[in-house]
């Protein structure tokens, strides 16, 4: 009985922690890096085509660092990200950083190739 409550507890939190990033409440860090690292980071590109090159992820600083040993070291180290607003995340694929951060919230894995590929990096636990 108890373990039941506890899980439908947790179900019902993180449901609403979900809910929450949907509606970019409470968000206190957003990712950003580029849609595609494979593509030309040309200089005579002219910055709208930049910034359409970037993808915006938003997310929650303590819900990261509970699942990621490297977003955890990031914003607990004293280091400049730990106080940034935006953070820029290099050598990543902005649609596999967006469908990790998806499995962060939802437990659900959209794209496993991707996922499997990104994992490593960021240390993802496996619950």
């Amino acid at each position: 009985q108890q373990a039941s409550s506890t899980s439908q507890h947790f179900s019902s939190a993180f449901k609403r922690i979900n809910e929450l990033l949907d509606e970019h409440k409470l968000c206190d860090v957003v990712l950003v890096c580029r849609r595609d690292i494979n593509a030309s980071s040309n200089s005579s590109v002219n910055n709208s085509s930049r910034d359409h090159a970037l993808i915006k992820i938003p997310a929650h600083r303590l819900i990261l660092s509970s699942v990621s040993d490297y977003f955890c070291a990031m914003f607990t180290s004293k280091l400049a990200e730990e106080f940034k607003e935006e953070i820029e995340i290099r050598d990543v694929d902005g649609e596999a950083l967006k469908a990790l951060v998806d499995f962060v919230y939802s437990g659900i894995c959209r794209v496993l190739h991707v996922l499997n590929r990104i994992t490593c990096k960021f240390k993802i636990r496996r619950f």
